[in-house]
């Protein structure tokens, strides 16, 4: 039987050139990925789908479900286009760590009602997070991101059972919201401030009917007014 191939070469004739198959070699058409075909006739070549292609497409497709469902639940904190590129980031880093990336999923999608693991990230040599073009600690970033919107930088106290807090100095950074606990410092209360044997000491001078006074030490002793 007659199999016509085509020259590789540019320098040869672009006419199909047969070639004589006997014996065995009739039957190794799928080895070579050609059919019989017609003088002229350029061979068909199969260009099979990869099962990897077919897997990063996948997902990709699952990042980006992830996280358009993990922005439904931020909280106002920062700008929707920041807090995208950073949800974006964090997801990317998780996406060979499976179940970390669930554990995130877990925390956020049940406002911390169920228990998660650690969600963790590579700690940056100055430990701060870059994420379009602003800096800041990566822990404090996801907490304003999806717990609370006003937080500042000095106010997180990892929980006890958090094994890569930021605190911590490990070599990885647990950015779970839900292992960290909120500390807000109080100032006085009202109570004190109204109390009837608080004392001022008011060391400016302060002139009263035209006189000055260097030091005047005023006890307030309930709602009284000065005559």
């Amino acid at each position: 039987m007659t199999v016509c191939c085509n020259p590789i070469n540019a320098g040869v004739d672009s006419m199909a050139i047969p070639i004589q198959l006997a014996g065995p070699h009739m039957a190794d058409y799928s080895s070579l990925n050609m059919h019989p075909v017609g003088l002229g006739q350029i061979p068909f070549q199969h260009s099979p789908i990869q099962p990897s292609m077919l897997a990063n497409s996948a997902s990709i497709d699952t990042c980006t479900s992830i996280v358009h469902s993990l922005m439904c639940h931020r909280q106002g904190g920062e700008s929707e286009q920041f807090a995208k590129r950073a949800i974006e980031s964090l997801v990317k880093k998780l996406k060979d760590k499976r179940d970390e990336l669930d554990s995130l999923v877990t925390a956020i999608t049940t406002s911390g009602s169920r228990p998660s693991k650690c969600v963790t990230i590579q700690r940056t040599l100055d430990g701060r997070l870059q994420v379009a073009g602003r800096k800041g600690f990566p822990h404090v970033i996801y907490a304003k991101i999806w717990r609370w919107p006003d937080l500042h930088k000095n106010e997180l106290r990892h929980a006890k059972f958090c094994q890569y807090a930021f605190d911590l100095k490990c070599d990885s950074v647990c950015v779970n919201p839900y292992h960290y606990e909120r500390v807000v410092s109080q100032g006085p209360s009202s109570s004190d401030i109204s109390g009837s044997n608080l004392v001022h000491h008011v060391t400016p001078p302060m002139l009263l009917e035209g006189k000055e006074l260097d030091r005047v030490e005023c006890m307030q002793q309930g709602p009284q007014q000065m005559q």
